[in-house]
C-alpha cells in the first residue's frame, strides 16, 4: 500500500515541473497529494509569474493548514529567494510572509 502511495506522489512531483511549479525537495512525501496540488496552485496564483514558483519545506499542520517556503521570479526574471507561506484549505486562503507557521 505504501508503495502505491509513494508511486502516486512520485507521479505528482514528476508532473509539477511540466506545469512549471516545482517542489525542490522531498518534503511533499507523506502529505496528501490533493492538498499539495491545491496549495501549489493557490500560492502560485498570488505571484506575477506563477509558472516559475518553487516550493520546499512543506509541512502539514494539525489544523489542516499547509506551510512551507515559496520562491518565484520578479518582473526582471530573477528569483527573489524563498519566503514562508501558509495555505488554509478550508477557506482556500493563502498567507505570505508573516504566516504564523
Amino acid at each position: 500500500m505504501k508503495q502505491v502511495r509513494y508511486a502516486a506522489l512520485a507521479l505528482l512531483v514528476a508532473t509539477l515541473p511540466a506545469m512549471g511549479q516545482t517542489v525542490v525537495d522531498d518534503s511533499a512525501t507523506g502529505i496528501d497529494e490533493i492538498l499539495v496540488i491545491h496549495a501549489v496552485n493557490a500560492v502560485s496564483d498570488a505571484f506575477t509569474d506563477p509558472v516559475s514558483t518553487q516550493f520546499r519545506r512543506l509541512v502539514k499542520k494539525p489544523d489542516g493548514a499547509l506551510c512551507g517556503q515559496v520562491n518565484t521570479k520578479n518582473t526582471q526574471g530573477g528569483y527573489v529567494g524563498f519566503k514562508p507561506f501558509k495555505f488554509i484549505p478550508d477557506r482556500q486562503k493563502v498567507y505570505l510572509e508573516n504566516t504564523g507557521c
